[in-house]
Formats: structure tokens, sequence, C-alpha cells
């Protein structure tokens, strides 16, 4: 699989969300931390850069407005980059995480 850039990709406050990973870089496990200005039905993936999934931690999962926090251990994946993506009907967030 191959990865594509996404072009729709919109501001974040346009797509009514605020999305950010830590640590990063990490070495054992990450947090999502996202908050939401309004109700949305999400999807969460995590890819490694050759676009092989990684985790799929979300599938069209209705969440209220507010914020969310999801914890995803990954010690045992290899170092290196990692792109995490976040989808509603808003638009399309992509951030990039670095494994040790």
């Amino acid at each position: 699989a191959s990865i594509q850039v996404l072009t729709d990709v919109k501001n974040l406050e346009q797509a009514k969300m605020k999305f950010s990973v830590f640590p990063n870089p990490f070495s054992e496990a990450f947090m999502l931390n996202l908050i939401l200005t309004e109700p949305a039905e999400l999807s969460i993936i995590v890819t490694d850069v050759l676009g092989n999934e990684m985790a799929f931690l979300v599938n069209r999962k209705y969440f209220r407005a507010g914020p969310h926090e999801f914890e995803l251990e990954a010690s045992y994946w290899p170092s290196g980059v990692y792109l995490v993506f976040l989808a509603s009907d808003d638009g399309k967030v992509v951030q990039k995480v670095v494994k040790r």
C-alpha cells in the first residue's frame, strides 16, 4: 500500500476539532488528545510510512462534543515514523509521530 498526500486536509479550526499526540517522540505508548467543538463521527487509524496499518483505533464512531483521550500501547512497534489519521465528515487530519 502507498500513502497518498491528502489534498483535502482542512484547517483544524475549520474541521471543528483540535488534535494532538504526545509524547512525540515516544518509546512505549502515546496519547491522542482530541477536543471536538460539536458532535462528530470519527475514524482514527495509525499507519507506518509505507501505509501498513498499525492500529485501527476507531471506525466511524460517534463522539459527543468535548475532550476525548486515547492511549495507544506501541512498545512492540519498530523505531520509526508513523502517521495518525483522523477523519470526520468535516475533513481529515494527519499527524506524524516518531517512535524511538
